[in-house]
């Protein structure tokens, strides 16, 4: 099980061993929430946090390699990075300011070094996302698939990669809701009132 816990009031990923009921530490001074494991057991997606404002990130499953995939300095909030089936993309929530909305991002997008934070020049372009911003690299791959004035949020690869599932109050309450990555076609799952 990988999860996270406060050292000296700053988050950090740990391990824990379910067979030897032992648990490490896997990160230092990360401060990581929301570990997800790659498809292979190789890598971890993480939420990074730095002044105010979230990175989405991957480490290597012993804490080593750490590469972030975005970059931001206005407040944005990254929540719960999602691996795809095959590995090759990561689905996350986004918040900027009004609500939140789903996106996905290509796993080998280049990565922003970790000690500076700064982006390659030659990599960047703010026409490639949100359009007032220059967070994430030409080969990210960015696409924001749901992006409204409703809150949508939570959403969890389907076993085959098809799609999504997710939470959204467009109706005023949440409810479950399918993606089809294919149509773009939504289904409501759920009928809370």
């Amino acid at each position: 099980i990988y999860y996270v816990k406060s050292v000296g009031g700053r988050w950090d990923i740990y391990a824990h061993d379910l067979a030897r009921k032992k648990s490490h530490r896997v990160t230092i001074g990360l401060r990581g929430k929301d570990p997800a494991v790659s498809p292979d057991g190789k890598q971890i997606a993480f939420v990074g946090n730095r002044d105010g404002s979230q990175r989405l990130g991957i480490v290597n499953i012993n804490g080593t390699n750490t590469r972030y995939l975005t970059q931001h300095n206005d407040g944005t909030q990254y929540y719960g990075p999602q691996w795809s089936p095959d590995g090759s993309r990561i689905l996350f929530t986004v918040f900027r300011g009004e609500d939140r909305d789903i996106a996905v991002i290509d796993v080998e997008a280049t990565p922003f070094p970790k000690k500076t934070g700064k982006k390659p020049a030659e990599d960047t372009d703010s026409t490639k996302a949100f359009p007032d911003s220059l967070a994430y690299a030409n080969n990210a791959g960015f696409e924001a698939l749901l992006r409204s004035t409703a809150d949508e949020r939570d959403p969890v690869w389907l076993p085959d990669g098809s799609g999504f599932v997710y939470s959204s109050d467009r109706t005023g309450i949440f409810n479950l809701y399918t993606f089809d990555l294919a149509t773009g076609r939504q289904s409501r799952v759920t009928n809370v009132i």
